[in-house]
């Protein structure tokens, strides 16, 4: 029997802080991540376009750019224009996390860590929540599970609210057999989130393992309610006494 584990999908964000004003090509990238954020990609990708018809070069256009191709799933487009963007501008640390993010939807996992610590060693001054939270999903891929908390623990210190990277540092905690701690970080993540299935589910997974079947069932149960069908399996073979 085994855990469901959660996938993160972050979009591609350009996380460099820029200036804001109100020039037209200021305008046009608010509008552009403005519609990515309501998934009008085509919407989108027509601001940022014209952003670079202005200025061919605008890096937080690019990572727009990149992001909508991204979003759409056109891997080898978005990876292509990283690629080119990295070899006219290498000092920009955004485009090496875009690059990052894109390895690790390929399963790339080595080269995407090598992207997310290039991204951090280029700008100090980044927004690193995303950095860390993605590289945490790295190092868990590459098993490298001490490097995989220490990641979502910087994320849980900078956002104690972050359901995600709780509910992800349990994942590693269960893969480590430290069960008592899966069981404390599923916990947190339910009450920031607790309309998540997959927690109560893996939250339960681990009670199961420490063969605690009565608090295993609860949240078994609980799972089931909100629609996860594993966890309605468990009920039917574990908790019907």
């Amino acid at each position: 029997m085994k855990k469901i584990i959660q996938l993160l999908f972050i979009y591609l964000i350009p996380i460099t802080i820029f200036a804001q004003t109100n020039s037209k090509i200021d305008l046009l990238i608010n509008s552009g991540y403005a519609k990515i954020e309501l998934r009008e990609f085509n919407g989108a990708l027509d601001e940022f376009e014209q952003v670079l018809d202005l200025r061919p070069d605008h890096p937080v256009a690019l990572c727009g750019k990149i992001t909508v191709f991204f979003s759409r799933n056109e891997i080898k487009k978005a990876l292509k224009m990283v690629n080119e963007a990295i070899e006219n501008n290498s000092d920009y640390a955004s485009f090496y996390y875009n690059r990052g993010m894109i390895y690790n939807i390929k399963k790339q996992y080595k080269k995407a860590l090598v992207d997310f610590n290039t991204a951090l060693e280029k700008d100090s001054s980044l927004n690193k929540h995303d950095i860390y939270l993605n590289r945490g999903v790295v190092n868990y891929n590459l098993q490298k599970y001490e490097s995989a908390i220490d990641d979502y623990s910087v994320v849980i210190e900078l956002y104690p609210k972050n359901a995600i990277a709780f509910h992800s540092r349990g994942l590693v905690n269960y893969e480590l057999e430290n069960y008592t701690k899966a069981i404390e970080d599923f916990g947190q993540s339910i009450e920031i989130n607790v309309n998540n299935p997959v927690a109560y589910y893996n939250k339960g997974m681990a009670y199961y393992k420490i063969e605690d079947r009565e608090n295993a069932c609860i949240e078994f149960h609980k799972s089931c309610e909100l629609g996860n069908r594993n966890a309605c399996k468990m009920v039917l073979m574990e908790c019907q006494d």
